[in-house]
């Protein structure tokens, strides 16, 4: 039987590529890290970690691929850097789910991925989009649509947009080596709607 499928308001993650240089390697290894209040990884001292290397300007360049291209957010309103910091996840790391807070879009770039070293994993949690949880449907083969959480095995070089409000964690570094990646936040400033909506930020 013919039908047409409409998978309509989808959550939308980006993927590209930003090389990783032999110079990037070396920074991420010599910054001055701490570990984490939750005990298992590790965070970079400084949270505006973008500020120091000219990694920043290819990363708003694609945000701006992102929100301009794809979502088509008009160029009215500017997407800036609040925060930034490198992650480092020695073997037996991981991360718990969260989402990221004071922000609109988040994202990752990764430096350093050893086989085995933890994938990223988006989970639906509120981002509900089919049945209620009080009934738990077993389903023939997962989708993006009825999917409780989709991995994303991610490469050195690779960038990572998404929605600030989705939630994520990372898998258990199972490798013998360490990864390192750099996290990052965006939020706006501009002039949004018009009339008694009108809001200046």
């Amino acid at each position: 039987m013919d039908y047409k499928k409409f998978e309509l308001f989808p959550v939308p993650v980006y993927q590209s590529k930003i090389e990783v240089s032999d110079e990037y390697i070396n920074w991420c290894k010599n910054v001055e890290y701490e570990r984490m209040k939750t005990g298992n990884g590790w965070i970079s001292k400084n949270r505006k970690i973008l500020d120091t290397t000219e990694i920043k300007s290819d990363i708003i360049d694609h945000i701006n691929i992102y929100v301009r291209d794809w979502l088509r957010v008009h160029w009215n309103i500017e997407f800036y850097l609040t925060s930034s910091w490198l992650v480092k996840h020695e073997p037996g790391d991981w991360a718990q789910m969260h989402h990221h807070a004071n922000s609109l879009v988040s994202g990752v770039y990764y430096l350093q991925t050893p086989e085995k070293s933890g994938s990223i994993k988006f989970h639906k949690f509120f981002n509900k989009n089919l049945f209620d949880e009080s009934l738990r449907f077993d389903y023939i083969d997962d989708n993006f649509v009825n999917a409780e959480s989709v991995s994303f095995e991610v490469n050195k070089g690779d960038v990572l947009l998404f929605p600030s409000t989705l939630s994520h964690s990372v898998d258990e570094n199972f490798s013998n080596d360490t990864r390192y990646s750099l996290a990052f936040n965006a939020f706006v400033k501009g002039q949004f709607g018009k009339d008694e909506y009108k809001l200046t930020l």
